[in-house]
Parts: C-alpha cells; sequence; structure tokens
C-alpha cells in the first residue's frame, strides 16, 4: 500500500498521539503487552505507535482508548497539559512520581527517527 509522504503538520499529529499512548499506559502502570493483549494487536505494534514508527489511524486510536477505558476527549489537550492534570489530581501536595519524570525522558525520544525520514521524503518531493 502506497502511503503519502509524511508532512510537517501530519508529523506532528503522528508524534503528539504517539506521546498520548505513551503517557496512558504509563500512568496507569500498563505494558505495551497489556494494552497489545486488550486491543488484539501485538506489543511490537504498541512500541512503534509510543515511538511514532507508525502511524495510528484515527479509528485504531479510538479503538485503543475506547478499549483501555481512557477519556478519548484527552485527545483534544497537549499531552504536557494531560500529563500536568493527571499529576495534580493524583498527587496534590505529594513529590512528582517516578512515572512522571520517566514519560518525560520518553517523550524526549518520540520522533526523533522519523524526523530524518521527513527531511529525506521532503526533499524528493
Amino acid at each position: 500500500m502506497n502511503r503519502r509522504p509524511i508532512n510537517n503538520e501530519m508529523h506532528s499529529y503522528i508524534n503528539r498521539f504517539a506521546k498520548h499512548i505513551l503517557l496512558h499506559r504509563v500512568w496507569n502502570d500498563l505494558t505495551q503487552s497489556d494494552i497489545a493483549n486488550t486491543v488484539g494487536v501485538t506489543f511490537q505494534q504498541v512500541q512503534k505507535w509510543e515511538k511514532a514508527k507508525n502511524r495510528i489511524s484515527a479509528d485504531q486510536l479510538y479503538y485503543v482508548f475506547d478499549k483501555m477505558s481512557w477519556n478519548i476527549a484527552a485527545l483534544d489537550r497537549e499531552p504536557e497539559i494531560v500529563l500536568e492534570y493527571f499529576y495534580n489530581r493524583d498527587y496534590v501536595n505529594r513529590s512528582r512520581p517516578e512515572k512522571y519524570d520517566f514519560i518525560k525522558r520518553k517523550w524526549l525520544k518520540v520522533g526523533t527517527l522519523n524526523a530524518t525520514t521527513l527531511t529525506q521524503t521532503e526533499e524528493r518531493i
């Protein structure tokens, strides 16, 4: 199946959804295998979604959030805002949990491999 090249806006959305999946998974103390088993994909697929190596379609994204009982409305917000909301909701007046910093560190790596692919694709056009 031929896919059209990824432009900057599409790349931004792929990264945003990757961050949301990672955020919700880690915050809820789930493994990639937990999500994979629930939605019927391999853990490698979940891993690729989280790293923004593979695109996730709108219907797949909705299905994941529905099956995991996550609030789909969270996707309307930037992942950083959702992370702060989760922290304030669950850890009021306490120090940040380790998973907060873990999520932030993992986000730094989201989509980094696709950035070079994006540049190479745009150069060919």
